[in-house]
């Protein structure tokens, strides 16, 4: 296994045909993470102790929580399959190009209408165990929160049990290893689906077959992205660092009187910040989708093209 063979041979694809950075975009496509600060430092008011009372115990209470996890299973859904769609025509038009074939768009298309159910279900199977694991490891973190809810905040939440600290840990331990595994496993899984054209059952079976004979090779190919992750991240990370700090820094200076109305600018840095971490992303998903797709062709006996790919000049 030429690992060498692969990297190069990815770099050069994915900076050749550029095309495939769009169907990169969508593969890393994910949904933005909310984070509160939001802190209980003392127990509500009797009146709003009341009010949340009330609301807890209506029925609007069960209706909007209802509400609030179809729409976080909705958003799951739709992430997943634009994810799926993005790996799908990755997968397929790397493939096309070491056959000798074109990269169009309509064959991208084509790629996803053809394999992103099936691409989306083997990860959902995959994925599945690790979700319900990390799942089980974060309830017993929520019960203070609960019982918080149910008392109408009248009692300030109390940090959770040691148990359930420990299972918390253990769990996310467990669930990252376990994660890691499947992810590779998932990887193979995919790429049967997309290049055999085969059903989510078999897929699995193909990539499980691919997985325990070769698991030290992808191991080593998955060790080796993750060194190159990682010193994309150290590279790009600290001139990403400072250029926020350049262009915050200065609104610091206008005081908290003035800082409503720098808020557009403050979004229109926040867009730009977000809109060029996305252009890195798509790219970088091009060159691992890629790398994994010539060493599942390898895998089959299908060599690694050694020709010289001409760099455009852009």
């Amino acid at each position: 296994m030429d690992y060498g063979q692969i990297l190069k041979r990815a770099l050069q694809i994915t900076w050749k045909y550029k095309l495939l950075w769009l169907f990169g975009l969508l593969a890393g496509f994910n949904n933005p993470s909310f984070r509160s600060s939001v802190r209980y430092t003392e127990p509500l008011p009797p009146e709003a102790q009341q009010h949340v009372a009330e609301f807890v115990n209506s029925p609007y209470f069960v209706f909007i929580l209802s509400g609030l996890f179809f729409l976080i299973i909705v958003t799951a859904i739709v992430v997943g399959l634009v994810n799926a769609a993005g790996r799908s025509a990755l997968i397929d038009l790397v493939n096309r190009l070491e056959e000798g074939e074109e990269v169009t768009l309509s064959a991208g298309w084509k790629a996803i209408r053809r394999n992103t159910w099936r691409v989306f279900l083997v990860n959902f199977l995959l994925g599945l165990p690790v979700g319900l694991l990390i799942m089980a490891s974060v309830l017993p973190l929520l019960i203070p929160i609960f019982q918080a809810i149910r008392k109408g905040f009248t009692e300030i939440p109390g940090p959770p049990a040691e148990t359930g600290l420990y299972f918390f840990f253990c769990g996310v331990c467990l669930g990252i290893l376990i994660g890691a595994l499947l992810s590779l496993l998932t990887l193979m899984a995919e790429r049967a689906c997309v290049l055999e054209h085969l059903p989510v059952g078999k897929s699995i079976i193909r990539g499980w077959e691919y997985f325990t004979q070769h698991m030290g090779r992808m191991i080593l190919l998955g060790l080796i992205l993750l060194a190159i992750a990682i010193g994309i991240g150290l590279v790009m990370g600290a001139p990403m660092c400072l250029l926020s700090l350049a262009l915050v820094a200065p609104l610091a200076a206008l005081g908290r009187d003035r800082i409503l109305a720098a808020l557009p600018l403050l979004c229109g840095i926040g867009l730009l910040l977000w809109l060029l971490t996305t252009a890195i992303n798509s790219v970088i998903q091009t060159f691992y989708s890629s790398c994994w797709t010539l060493f599942y062709r390898e895998l089959g006996g299908q060599a690694v093209s050694v020709t010289a790919v001409t760099v455009e000049e852009s």
